[in-house]
């Protein structure tokens, strides 16, 4: 072979072996994509690793993509996700994850129903945030929940579940339930007792029909609760207790209230907002509703938006005070059809003791 040929063969060789070199090599810091397909991976500018498998049609799938090695064990994210349909996946097992750990999960919008309670033991020091919602869940291990020391949102929304039970974890600062629909807090007064750092809580939709007195006093930073879209009828004294003051959002919207005890709501910072639009209130008794409206009275909003409110002598303690007028939201309406902020004060003041 002339030293012509043999130049070329070698030059063809060597970009072959060259090119067989580059293609088994991984995108760094990801994985080799063959090995993880059908998830993909992606990462940033400072090396976080996301593993997406919004395109798995099994668990199978997910456990051969993550028995391979990855040139690093901890991903950022782990994700399925897929709009336009729901995924078929139905269970997640122990060891579905080899030994790869995460910060943050987040499975939306498939059949999931069950979830081992092993199955993120890898994560128990790492992970942050997991949402989980928009899934076909009937049962989450919130006994596990305590191990993982740094988890600070859990969202569960829009599943099947039927029990919220004991609440522990002390780093926990935002659960997200809205949207389960025969909710059952089946340990009352106790459920976030082991949660003492709770800021945002969502309990919207979730088939609630009455609040056991309590239920909120051990928190000491709470600062949202979002309870709209139940059957509550009646605000028990202590229903929304707190020892700090510290509640800024308060939404009871759309539960058909029209029963508000005396000490009902005692725990509003004082520039909290109250939302209790579209409930069956009538009557605003001073006895029972001066010291909400004292609580909030500097900067403090109360949305009373329709209500069959009858704005006649129960409001005279309220037209007498422009600080307490005007916590009450532009669109509040007697059930006449008058806006609160247009009822005579003088005829109040005439035909009331």
């Amino acid at each position: 072979m002339s030293l012509c040929k043999l130049f070329t063969v070698l030059l063809v060789c060597g970009f072959a072996h060259i090119h067989t070199v580059k293609a088994a090599e991984p995108a760094w810091p990801c994985p080799i994509d063959d090995y993880i397909s059908p998830c993909t991976c992606i990462s940033d500018i400072s090396y976080h690793v996301d593993i997406d498998c919004s395109a798995v049609t099994d668990e199978s799938e997910i456990r051969n993509a993550f028995a391979h090695t990855f040139p690093f064990d901890d991903v950022y994210t782990f994700k399925i996700d897929n709009p336009n349909y729901k995924n078929p996946i139905i269970n997640l097992t122990s060891g579905v994850f080899d030994d790869k750990y995460f910060y943050s999960v987040d499975i939306t919008g498939t059949q999931l129903q069950a979830i081992e309670d092993n199955v993120f033991d890898g994560s128990h020091d790492s992970l942050t945030t997991m949402k989980l919602s928009g899934n076909e869940l009937k049962s989450f291990p919130f006994q596990v929940l305590t191990e993982y020391k740094k988890i600070r949102s859990l969202n569960l929304q829009n599943n099947k579940l039927i029990e919220l039970p004991k609440v522990n974890s002390p780093s926990l600062l935002t659960l997200m339930m809205n949207g389960n629909t025969n909710l059952n807090l089946t340990f009352g007064d106790q459920t976030f007792v082991g949660a003492p750092n709770l800021r945002t809580l969502y309990l919207a939709n979730t088939g609630q029909t009455y609040l056991v007195p309590d239920m909120f006093s051990t928190l000491q930073n709470i600062a949202e609760i979002y309870i709209s879209e139940n059957s509550i009828k009646e605000l028990d004294t202590r229903t929304f207790f707190t020892p700090q003051h510290t509640i800024t959002k308060l939404y009871l919207a759309n539960n058909g209230i029209n029963d508000v005890h005396l000490g009902a709501i005692s725990g509003m910072a004082p520039d909290g907002t109250i939302d209790l639009s579209y409930n069956d209130i009538t009557v605003l008794d001073e006895t029972i509703w001066q010291p909400i409206f004292e609580q909030i009275v500097n900067g403090g909003s109360l949305i009373l938006g329709n209500n069959p409110l009858q704005c006649g002598c129960d409001f005279k303690w309220i037209v007498n005070n422009d600080n307490y007028l005007s916590l009450i939201s532009p669109e509040s309406s007697c059930h006449a059809g008058v806006l609160v902020s247009e009822i005579s004060k003088d005829f109040i003041n005439n035909n009331c003791d």
